[in-house]
């Protein structure tokens, strides 16, 4: 069965929506600048515009009035900012629940294969001994 995010003229599929974009939304919004967001998301400003233009043709309503002197949102925006801000705290309420809180944290790294082989037994043995 397919969930849908909202009902009537709005209606489309979850599965449709992406987290990134919702998000970069959500802190476009908040920032009021393409430009500041990009410069904070270390991403181009034709990134973020192709981002939230994606969002847009997904609901298939302009979610923003863009301006040189910013963005305001349309009425559809302002109707979709309640929705939007409920999905990263859920994602992270998910998160919190998919996560053993007994687990050890994940360690990754990369080496060369002398490190591997010679120094790196070394270095675990004391990490396992500060455990303990």
């Amino acid at each position: 069965m397919k969930q849908v995010f909202l009902e009537g003229e709005h209606a489309m599929l979850i599965e449709d929506l992406r987290l990134k974009e919702i998000n970069l939304f959500l802190e476009l919004v908040k920032t009021n600048s393409v430009r500041e967001l990009a410069r904070q998301r270390n991403m181009q400003p034709g990134q973020v515009s192709k981002w939230i233009r994606g969002l847009e043709v997904k609901l298939g309503q302009t979610l923003l009035e863009r301006s040189a002197q910013g963005i305001r949102l349309t009425p559809a925006g302002l109707e979709l900012i309640p929705y939007f801000e409920n999905l990263p705290k859920f994602q992270d309420k998910l998160a919190g629940a998919l996560t053993s809180e007994t687990e050890a944290p994940l360690l990754a790294f990369a080496s060369t294969s002398y490190f591997t082989t010679h120094l790196l037994p070394c270095v675990l043995a004391g990490l396992d001994l500060a455990r303990t």
